[in-house]
């Protein structure tokens, strides 16, 4: 069993981690890897506090605190995953159409970790509990 737990814990560590290394290019010079965007959000909390306000902010900020909780309690509902995956990957959207339409590799290539490792979690995930149930009845 102690397989299984640690399995369960290094998806969300790996999901965590590949948000770090998503980088960000916009206007002329302006480039940033999102945790660099995270850490000045917090340092300008009580200056700027409207910044947080933004869907595009709150939303993967919820995503990685879910990873986060995914990763100290690996036998949460399972629904919190998903809504991880998703309210993380909103965003991660948005970045891989930005890098898309200026035909940025680097951008491209910074959101891949993220995408194969929730699409490598989903896959086990959907096998694990896709097991038929059976239903047993009373015999009568």
């Amino acid at each position: 069993m102690k397989g299984p737990l640690n399995q369960a814990r290094l998806y969300p560590l790996f999901l965590l981690l590949s948000t770090f290394l998503v980088y960000l290019e916009w206007g002329g010079a302006q480039r940033a890897f999102l945790v660099e965007m995270e850490v000045q959000l917090f340092r300008d909390l009580f200056q700027q506090p409207e910044h947080f306000a933004h869907p595009l902010i709150l939303l993967p900020l919820f995503g990685q605190l879910l990873l986060i909780f995914l990763i100290l309690k690996p036998q949460a509902k399972r629904l919190w995953p998903m809504l991880s995956i998703i309210s993380i990957g909103l965003l991660l959207l948005f970045v891989l159409l930005g890098a898309l339409l200026k035909w940025n590799p680097l951008m491209l290539l910074s959101v891949m970790p993220f995408m194969l490792i929730s699409l490598l979690w989903m896959i086990k995930y959907s096998l694990i509990h896709s097991e038929p149930t059976q239903t047993k009845y009373p015999d009568s």
